[in-house]
């Protein structure tokens, strides 16, 4: 089986430079709701990489036991 990335990386700047921006513009309530949404933002990206080394991982042992 080829190896594909599934999980490609992904520049996030524009989007939290985005968020950040509407952060500071929306005032308290609105600020906080940005500023959740850029974390869980920045959160699944971590979880993408995690997951993509684990992929990577997994791909090298199924060699090794050739399976």
């Amino acid at each position: 089986m080829p190896n594909v990335d599934i999980y490609p990386e992904i520049d996030l700047k524009i989007a939290f430079d985005t968020l950040l921006q509407l952060e500071q513009e929306s005032g308290d309530v609105g600020g906080l709701y940005w500023h959740k949404v850029a974390t869980i933002l920045r959160q699944s990206d971590i979880n993408r990489r995690l997951l993509a080394q684990a992929q990577q991982k997994l791909t090298k042992i199924q060699g090794v036991l050739d399976l």
